[in-house]
């Protein structure tokens, strides 16, 4: 993973000028076990060692996930915006919008068709961002299960 921080400064009126930190990460590649990694059936079979590698693969799935969420939730944001801003360019470029009832208005604006496209990409964004949350939360709960199992191992192994 590349980090690069970039640092601006900016005028603020007579004050001293401002420092903004921007902070670039590089997308994180997906694992190439993500396909194939299954959760044991059975995790007494396995060595504390082979659970110790079991959370840490799950541990870099759940990174994976979490950045793709947080890249859905910002692209959710940034459609939101962009929904708001065609359709105060809408009511700027077309005044008569105006002057007609509310509930004509807003049949005209839901019925663009540059609404319509940002409508349909936030359902898409929507839909990918319930499925892949539903896998954050699934690879929190392999990640808790094997840590309970590996304390539980390490609690028995101190009693014996």
């Amino acid at each position: 993973m590349k980090i690069q921080v970039k640092t601006k400064a900016k005028t603020t009126g007579t004050k001293k000028p401002a420092l903004y930190t921007h902070l670039h990460l590089s997308k994180q590649e997906r694992p190439r076990y993500a396909d194939s990694l299954r959760f044991p059936d059975r995790l007494s079979d396995l060595s504390p060692a082979n659970v110790s590698d079991l959370i840490g693969q799950y541990t870099v799935l759940l990174a994976y996930a979490q950045e793709d969420l947080a890249e859905l939730s910002r692209e959710m944001v940034r459609l939101d915006y962009e929904e708001k801003s065609v359709t105060a360019r809408m009511l700027v470029s077309r005044p008569q919008l105006n002057t007609i009832p509310k509930h004509q208005r807003e049949g005209v604006i839901e019925t663009d068709a540059s609404i319509l496209i940002i409508r349909r990409q936030q359902k898409e964004a929507a839909m990918k961002k319930e499925h892949t949350a539903m896998f954050v939360a699934r690879f929190q709960s392999f990640i808790n299960a094997l840590s309970r199992d590996l304390s539980r191992r390490s609690i028995s192994d101190r009693s014996i």
